[in-house]
């Protein structure tokens, strides 16, 4: 029965009451008989195009699959964006900050699995911008069964072919009333197999899937770490400020902060303590309920795409930029096996393999040595003493003994000097293993004796070189070769250096990180790397590894804020066990040093970064 006939039942159904029973046979006959003629057309059907059964095996992941998401340019993606330069406080960034931050320089992993058709796992991520909220979300890949999948779970971004290239990208904004399918998903079905023959695909438009599922914010660090589930599907997110929440949205998250621009390069100002509340607007019902079909194959992009709170802030709000991601990959191609349309056979191989087993065999070689007792013998007119008697002689004798094998036995003479020998025992005041005397600086352990600019005063005790360098805070990490990464916060006081904007200008300068057992990496800014502001500030920019140092005048006279990255590097990661760490800034043009130990550190992500805090 169709919908318009279901109407029509309905609606005159005190008529139909009253038409009486021969109606009702009338009509049974009738169903019987179309009922009768539809079976013999399907008999008919199944015996003349008889096709062979086919059947598909699906193979699911058994293991945890980790993925590193990686730097995305924002235009690649749909939608497309630009990057904000707010906190979720709509705090300004530093200038320093948004001219040198990129997402190259954040460390993000998502561990995930597919257990029973629902997508979930964890996110690790550091160095994102920090006090700032991100979406995350699967997105399509238009022309695959996933991207459909994602989209009547999610929403629908729309292309048109107009003739040279895909052009007006909107978004469907018709949710309905949060049931599936909504009037987006009509829309979509409605014009998805419009043709167009001069367009790539044959089709007039183009449709991409995404579905924002979850969502966080950062801690002071940029980082995060978040458990997460594919269960909900949301619209974009709200500050409580923005949009009143109700019961159907997403779960309400807090985040109070008090910035402080002595410890980060993302801010200039003391902003004060601020608390931020969002949530997820609902795109379909019920949070909690929507699970994207996942299938045999899932092919797909995990993104995580920038918050703007819908231009929240003004001129550095962005536009829902995605800032990293890669691909989801899930399921085998499916292997088709083809069987007679009237018999089905399975066929099941096992093979077992048997491996002899191991034998290993240990020898143990027990050496016993066995020494002769030694006697000594002495003359008449001395004292012969067992070998366990120990005899103190007084200061001023001078004692003569020879040591021979423990099997020979020998005689050994012992002369008495009548001079008098005063011994003086060489002072070591730092115990640094140097004497006193040739201690280039005996208060201070330097058991190295550096001494960079030559003037025979240890760096840790010459005026030139110690104190002045403040180190806030070092982070660490080296994943792989050439992926190796640092950064190091602090203030630097050259009130003992006054050239010290034209020794770098003109020098160059170079930055050592150090380990209590090993130089751990050794960074140089050249003389061509390295410029001096109007101001007084130094800025050095490495080119091959994109590192950055920058020496930022504050108000004090050569007092400077120093904030220094190093990128794409090759070093052995240091641990725990090798703290604290020590950071040395050397000015090529004077030789001029500067070095600061700090403490207080922890690893994280399991080990893969070492993050080291002063005072903790």
């Amino acid at each position: 029965m169709t919908e318009t006939e279901a109407r029509f039942w309905e609606t005159n159904s005190e008529e139909v009451a009253g038409w009486g029973s021969d109606f009702r046979i009338s009509q049974q006959i009738s169903i019987l008989m179309f009922g009768s003629v539809v079976l013999c057309v399907a008999l008919l059907a199944a015996t003349v195009h008889a096709e062979p059964m086919t059947t598909t095996t699906t193979l699911p992941p058994t293991t945890t699959t980790t993925l590193p998401l990686e730097d995305i340019d924002s235009a690649t993606t749909i939608p497309p964006g630009s990057f904000r330069w707010l906190d979720v406080a709509n705090q300004l960034f530093s200038q320093f900050y948004r001219e040198n931050y990129n997402y190259t320089q954040a460390d993000v992993e998502v561990t995930y699995e597919i257990v029973d058709g629902i997508f979930g796992g964890t996110l690790t991520a550091i160095d994102l911008k920090p006090n700032f909220a991100y979406q995350l979300k699967l997105s399509g890949i238009p022309g695959t069964p996933a991207n459909e999948r994602i989209g009547l779970a999610g929403r629908w971004w729309q292309e048109i072919w107009n003739g040279t290239q895909w052009a007006n990208g909107q978004n469907l904004n018709d949710k309905g009333d949060g049931s599936s399918p909504n009037p987006n998903d009509e829309t979509y079905f409605t014009r998805r197999d419009i043709p167009d023959l001069t367009s790539p695909t044959g089709l007039l438009y183009k449709f991409s899937g995404y579905l924002v599922f979850d969502y966080f914010i950062t801690d002071d660090n940029g980082d995060a770490i978040i458990s997460f589930e594919a269960d909900s599907s949301y619209h974009v997110l709200w500050k409580t400020t923005q949009r009143i929440w109700t019961t159907i949205d997403g779960p309400i998250k807090t985040h109070t902060f008090d910035v402080d621009p002595v410890s980060s390069d993302a801010y200039d100002t003391d902003y004060g303590e601020a608390a931020v509340s969002i949530f997820g607007e609902w795109e379909r019902l019920a949070v909690g309920g929507v699970f994207p079909e996942i299938g045999d194959e899932f092919v797909a992009q995990l993104i995580l795409t920038e918050e703007s709170f819908h231009g929240s802030g003004g001129q550095y709000a962005g536009g829902w930029a995605a800032a990293m991601g890669g691909d989801i990959i899930y399921g085998l191609p499916p292997t088709t096996t083809t069987l007679p349309p009237t018999s089905t056979t399975t066929s099941t191989t096992s093979t077992t393999t048997t491996l002899a087993p191991i034998s290993t065999t240990t020898s143990t070689t027990s050496t016993t040595t066995t020494l002769a007792p030694t006697t000594t013998t002495l003359p008449p007119t001395t004292t012969t003493v067992p070998t366990t008697t120990t005899t103190t002689l007084p200061p001023t004798t001078t004692t003569t003994m020879t040591t021979v094998p423990a099997t020979t036995s020998t005689s050994s003479t012992i002369t008495t000097s009548t001079s008098s020998t005063t011994t003086t025992t060489p002072t070591d005041r730092d115990g640094d293993g140097v004497r006193d005397s040739v201690d280039d600086c005996p208060d201070d352990p330097n058991p190295e004796q550096e001494d960079l600019d030559g003037d025979g005063i240890g760096d840790v005790c010459d005026p030139d070189d110690v104190g002045g360098l403040s180190i806030r805070l070092v982070s660490v990490r080296a994943r792989q070769p050439n992926r190796g990464r640092y950064s190091v916060k602090g203030e630097l006081d050259a009130s003992l250096m006054p050239s010290l904007v034209e020794d770098v200008a003109s020098g160059g300068v170079v930055v050592i990180i150090e380990s209590t057992t090993r130089e751990v990496n050794t960074l140089t800014f050249g003389p061509a790397d390295c410029s001096a502001s109007s101001n007084g500030s130094i800025r050095c920019s490495e080119p091959a590894t994109r590192s950055l140092l920058r020496f930022r005048k504050r108000l004090a006279p050569l007092f400077f804020k120093v904030s220094i990255v190093g990128r794409r590097l090759s070093f052995a990661q240091p641990f725990l066990a090798e703290t604290p760490l020590v950071v040395r800034l050397q000015t090529v043009a004077d030789l001029l040093d500067r070095r600061d130990e700090i403490d207080n550190c922890l690893e994280r992500a399991g080990g893969r970064v070492l993050r080291c805090r002063e005072g903790g």
